[in-house]
């Protein structure tokens, strides 16, 4: 039986609290790992959901390559988690799906038991320079369709689920 989450994300016109949308993905780019990962984070910190590779912001599929994600070891994925989390969390697969014909990659994000904390800065070289994605003691929630830093009342939240 098909987990509902992914046609909830399927059938979604806009991204939410609990549906992110990526074009595209290669988990080997630094900037998008970065990204991805936040976005991870994220979605497990409130509540849990879906991220789908291969879908614009729109709901509109991409057309893009998502063979790499879906190739891509789970393992891989975890230590990222655990790299910049400093917790073994793997409480998400990523599975295969369709829209309107066009192959998507679908990460499906159950919650933690306690929340993700990034206890490393997320950073990656830009020529010369080093762009911050999320810096060392933050906590990301959704916030609407964004990804944001956590506030007492994500906080709360998170304790009485």
């Amino acid at each position: 039986m098909e987990d509902p989450r992914i046609a909830k994300c399927l059938n979604a016109r806009r991204e939410s609290k609990s549906v992110e949308f990526k074009q595209e993905f290669l988990p080997t780019d630094a900037r998008q790992a970065l990204e991805v990962l936040k976005d991870v984070v994220a979605i497990a910190n409130s509540g849990g959901g879906t991220l789908a590779i291969g879908i614009d912001n729109s709901g509109m599929p991409s057309g893009k390559d998502v063979k790499p994600v879906l190739d891509h070891d789970h393992a891989k994925y975890c230590d990222l988690i655990r790299k910049y989390t400093n917790q073994n969390y793997g409480e998400f697969e990523v599975v295969d799906g369709k829209k309107d014909g066009h192959p998507v990659a679908i990460f499906l994000i159950n919650p933690p038991d306690y929340p993700l904390i990034f206890e490393k800065p997320g950073t990656y070289a830009v020529g010369k320079d080093q762009w911050t994605v999320f810096a060392q003691g933050t906590i990301y929630f959704r916030h609407g369709a964004k990804s944001e830093h956590g506030t007492s009342d994500d906080l709360r939240r998170f304790m009485q689920q």
